[in-house]
């Protein structure tokens, strides 16, 4: 459990490919409660290619871990790079992360007024090409804390659970994703997609994030999260904010496209003190919905 410190280099001019656990500086991060602080000015000019599962620009699997980016510490940089992937779990980060915390130090507070992209240090900075749980960051993270995390990216997935941040985030317990920014585009080419999380179950918490993307789906397609979900205990999403245009064929919402859950649970899902201010768009038909905070809403208990 010993610190581990990745000096400031510059990793460039690289192919990396493979199957399954490829990553631009480690493959597969096994679990060890690993500790890991990367060096200011580290960059990763490089591409990852693979063909299978948990593919990352960093990391293509990480399990029980803590990362910690130094002040202003810049991942991926320069001419961004590109990470491909024609199976699952894709991320410019990370492919699939499983109880890791991860300090991107990009921590603010706007709740009196909305700050700039310009004013934050991206620490991914990437083109992410995926096919399900795809994420500019993370393709799938479960059970993991993220604060203070930036990402400015091109992000594409061409089947389910795509997000400018994380594709697809399974909460246990009181997970928090806390002060996460994104800029960029992401492109679902299936349901759910999202300015931050493409889709996002069970009780975690979304607090202080900000979408400033181009966000475009097909169904559930929201400026922070595609679609809500859960069993018991329901997500909460605090003072978080979309400034992107979010465009859909289906349900589409500023806040989420769709907020689905278990019907006889008496817990309230809670979106408090939110905001949009970009443009929200649906071509869907009567079964559709489009709005400013939630496209659709299914569960009975909404604060």
């Amino acid at each position: 459990e010993g610190l581990n410190v990745i000096s400031p280099q510059k990793y460039s001019n690289v192919e990396i490919k493979g199957k399954v656990h490829v990553g631009g500086l480690i493959g597969y991060l096994q679990p060890n409660k690993h500790r890991f602080e990367i060096g200011d000015q580290t960059k990763l000019i490089t591409n990852v290619v693979g063909s299978g599962e948990c593919i990352g620009g960093m990391i293509g699997r990480c399990t029980e871990g803590t990362i910690k980016l130094t002040n202003k510490a810049i991942m991926i940089q320069d001419s961004m790079m590109v990470v491909s992937n024609t199976g699952a779990n894709t991320g410019g980060f990370i492919g699939h992360a499983v109880k890791v915390t991860i300090d991107g130090q990009n921590n603010f507070d706007f709740h009196g007024s909305i700050p700039k992209f310009e004013s934050f240090t991206p620490n991914v900075f990437c083109t992410v090409k995926g096919n399900s749980y795809t994420g500019g960051a993370i393709g799938y993270l479960s059970e993991c804390a993220i604060d203070g995390l930036c990402v400015k990216a091109t992000v594409t997935g061409t089947d389910q659970y795509t997000g400018g941040l994380f594709g697809y985030t399974h909460f246990h317990w009181d997970v928090k994703i806390l002060d996460c920014t994104f800029n960029g585009i992401v492109t679902g080419k299936a349901n759910n997609t999202g300015g931050i999380s493409g889709y996002c179950r069970n009780n975690g918490r979304f607090q202080d994030c900000i979408n400033y993307g181009q966000v475009t789906g097909t169904d559930n397609v929201g400026g922070i999260a595609g679609k809500v979900d859960y069993f018991e205990h329901p997500p909460y999403i605090y003072y978080c904010v979309n400034v992107g245009k979010i465009t859909g064929t289906g349900d589409v919402g500023g806040i989420a496209g769709f907020m689905d859950g278990q019907q006889d649970c008496s817990s309230w899902t809670k979106i408090h003190k939110c905001g949009n201010y970009g443009e929200v768009y649906s071509s869907g038909g009567y079964h559709n919905g489009a709005g400013g905070i939630l496209g659709r809403c299914k569960q009975r208990h909404v604060e």
